[in-house]
């Protein structure tokens, strides 16, 4: 038991870079496996709208408010459990919770029952921001951890582009209007079985975190495990590092959170494709660009690190959202779908490199038995602020110019506002994380 809590003597060493890399693995397959209700849900968002009779504003709120709510109170709870208790049956049994989740949305005949089962998922994937930073932070030297979480972070990508491919073909397979009966679960829409088809494999997945042994904390036996009013006081020391990163990722997060949720509605209702095209095209470019930008941006960011950069994770940050604005902004304007998509393409992949570096920034300034708690609190702010609003600002802003038509522009004048923004504060936070925390 001593050894799942992780109270260890405090060692000099890591484990071995291929048990470091093998941990990364496990944490990558049960990433991937996580995205698929997220996307997929994004996918067949039009059909569940229609069957629920849901305005674009109610299928906002399924798209972000119902799960980042659940994602970020439940983080809290979870980066603290983290801190203290075996991170791996931590992972276990939300993993399992979030499976269920998907499942129920299967289940699912109405606003209120959707709402709930999404915030059943969203409570569930809160577990994996704590816990992969915690994890793969006892994993490799801080001038290392940047490359491994980015190649983690390619789960984001492989999971998104993976589900969005897997749900072209089901809805292939299942179409989503067609009615089937189902032993246990009765009479069902195709969109509804594609659901309860998808929510099993987690169940399987959430045991892969026990094929390895967890790795010790790096702090001494005798020490006391610092509560949340300790984790405060090393904040207010170090505020303007803190409030800047947390602003940069609101925006950042309000940003990304959008475009992943209207994409595959913005195709489907701007250009016409249908559902199969969507999910085929969108997932190749989901899977393409950011599985090579994603490690690229590791290796870019650990050679400035490398290099005598202390603030290079978050300075490379603000350089890659400049360069996204352009093709993300004209690829929701133009009428050529595919140029559209090549843009879009191009721009998530570059603005992503946020999804690790700044995680790795955070952990530059967060002392080891406080980072399940300082990973949750940022996950908390983040997700309940972006996600929270940036789909739902997104329906708002559509409706207000005109109509469900208007949807490109709205994304467009997301993008335009909200990535400026992300880069002031990131920069703001660039003198702290120099300097180096006060203790």
């Amino acid at each position: 038991m001593g050894e799942d809590r992780g109270l260890k003597p405090d060692v000099e060493t890591y484990p071995s870079a291929r048990t470091g890399w093998a941990m990364v693995v496990i944490l990558l397959l049960i990433y991937i496996v996580s995205q698929l209700d997220r996307m997929i849900f994004s996918l067949l968002g039009e059909h569940i709208r229609r069957d629920l009779d849901l305005s674009d504003l109610q299928l906002s709120y399924l798209l972000g408010s119902a799960f980042a709510l659940a994602y970020a109170l439940a983080g809290i709870p979870f980066g603290w459990a983290i801190d203290r208790y075996s991170r791996r049956k931590v992972i276990w049994a939300a993993v399992s919770l979030w499976s269920i989740g998907t499942v129920a949305c299967g289940l699912a005949r109405s606003f209120g029952g959707m709402f709930a089962a999404r915030a059943v998922i969203g409570g569930g994937e809160s577990v994996m921001v704590p816990a992969n930073q915690s994890v793969l932070s006892d994993m490799f030297p801080p001038e290392r951890l940047a490359f491994p979480l980015a190649i983690y972070s390619v789960g984001f990508a492989i999971g998104m582009g993976i589900s969005l491919g897997i749900g072209g073909l089901l809805t292939q397979l299942i179409p989503p209007d067609a009615l089937y009966t189902l032993p246990l679960f009765g009479q069902v829409k195709g969109w509804q079985a594609i659901f309860l088809l998808i929510g099993f494999p987690g169940l399987l997945a959430a045991l892969l975190i026990f094929v390895l042994r967890e790795p010790p904390r790096h702090r001494k036996a005798d020490a006391n495990v610092p509560g949340f009013g300790q984790y405060w006081t090393h904040v207010r020391r170090n505020r303007r590092f803190f409030i800047s990163l947390h602003c940069a990722g609101i925006m950042a997060t309000l940003v990304i959170q959008s475009l992943f949720a209207w994409t595959a509605i913005f195709y489907q209702r701007i250009h016409g494709w249908p559902i199969e095209q969507v999910g085929y095209w969108q997932g190749i470019m989901m899977v393409v660009g950011p599985s090579i930008g994603l490690p690229l941006h590791g290796l870019i960011a650990g050679r400035l690190l490398r290099g005598g950069v202390r603030d290079g994770n978050l300075r490379y940050i603000a350089w890659t959202f400049a360069i996204a604005i352009p093709p993300l902004v004209f690829g929701f304007l133009t009428t050529n779908p595919w140029l559209g998509l090549l843009l879009i393409g191009l721009g998530q992949s570059a603005m992503i490199s946020f999804i690790p570096l700044m995680p790795a920034g955070l952990m530059a300034m967060v002392p080891s038995d406080m980072r399940g708690k300082g990973a949750a609190m940022l996950q908390f702010v983040t997700s309940g602020a972006g996600w929270v609003l940036g789909p739902t600002i997104i329906a708002a802003v559509s409706e207000l110019l005109g109509g469900p038509q208007q949807l490109g522009i709205a994304l467009a004048l997301c993008v335009g506002l909200g990535l400026p923004v992300a880069i002031l504060c990131y920069s703001l936070a660039l003198k702290p994380l120099r300097e180096g925390p006060v203790s």
